[in-house]
């Protein structure tokens, strides 16, 4: 399920299981994936919080919250339907924008998106909105990909189109003329 998700993206749901367990709860809910995209990707979240640091996100969790005896990490843990939907909108953000793999930007976006949620509805009240953050986001990866160096992405630098071309055999029905690899 998660092999398109980047290693920090894949450790923000590692974070996220080991903060639901420290709630006590037997699934691992959004305010939990908010916590563990805090504890994870501290620079993407602080980016869009004017004055505030993620601890005040996590104290505001933990007042909401109710804290449970703490379950073991050695058993399962499902995901809560929102969770779920998150991981869909995270998916829909990344091939809306072309990229081939979810990170954490993505599931940013995506807990914005689940709106009756607790994890969107604390960043709605520290002031951040969907459509700021995708367009802040959009103009950010612009700015990125439009001019690769040798020094921040090598091998985009270096990667030439082949040349040589091929047909296949007229038998198929249809030509088709594409590189050789």
């Amino acid at each position: 399920m998660f092999e398109r998700y980047t290693e920090r993206a894949r450790r923000v749901i590692f974070f996220a299981r080991y903060e639901a367990s420290q709630f006590g709860s037997h699934a691992i809910e959004t305010e939990h994936l908010l916590i563990g995209l805090l504890r994870e990707d501290r620079n993407l979240v602080n980016r869009f919080l004017l004055d505030e640091k993620g601890e005040s996100i996590r104290a505001e969790i933990e007042a909401r919250a109710t804290l449970r005896e703490k379950v073991p990490t050695s058993i399962d843990m499902p995901l809560s339907e929102e969770c779920r939907r998150i991981f869909a909108y995270a998916t829909e953000e990344a091939v809306r924008l072309n990229h081939l793999h979810i990170g954490t930007e993505h599931l940013l976006l995506g807990i914005l998106r689940e709106e009756k949620c607790m994890a969107a509805e604390i960043l709605r009240g520290h002031g951040l909105r969907l459509m700021a953050i995708r367009e802040e986001l959009t103009r950010w990866w612009i700015g990125e990909v439009r001019t690769p160096s040798k020094k921040s992405c090598p091998k985009l630098a270096a990667y030439r189109m082949p040349t040589q071309r091929y047909e296949l055999p007229r038998r198929c029905g249809f030509r088709f003329t594409g590189s050789k690899r």
